[in-house]
């Protein structure tokens, strides 16, 4: 998951407002994703890495577009300003069996280039691939 412009954000709102919605955003996946197997991590300045194992493949997609709107309707007030702060996020995901594949590098590719898709896209939006040993 990539914030979208995020950079953006830190240029017109400074790095208190950039904090804030990395904060807000973090704290609205804390109450999405509940369960001790969930994995939700900071992956680099605005991307965000989220494990999610043992979930139903054809309920996941339909639920990340649920976060991402959620995303998108956050209340994020810049602390230094007051001003409003919008966000949108760009989700590229895999959904495998876990004998997909050993390497989490070889996960991170796929779903990568998953999340350029969205990007290229228009971005706020969510790309899934299903590995086809997962279809039959």
């Amino acid at each position: 998951m990539d914030l979208d412009f995020f950079k953006r954000i830190n240029d017109e709102f400074g790095h208190l407002g950039g904090d804030e919605t990395l904060k807000r955003v973090a704290d609205l996946l804390k109450t999405k994703f509940k369960r001790d197997a969930d994995l939700i991590s900071r992956y680099g300045g605005e991307e965000l890495l989220l494990l999610l194992p043992m979930c139903n493949p054809f309920k996941i997609e339909p639920y990340l577009n649920e976060i991402r709107q959620a995303i998108a309707e956050l209340e994020i007030i810049n602390p230094e300003d007051q001003r409003r702060i919008s966000v949108t996020a760009s989700i590229g995901a895999l959904i495998a069996n876990a004998s997909y594949s050993p390497s989490l590098e070889v996960w991170l590719k796929k779903a990568d280039a998953n999340l350029y898709q969205a990007k290229s896209e228009g971005r706020n939006r969510v790309i899934c691939t299903l590995s086809a040993q997962d279809l039959g």
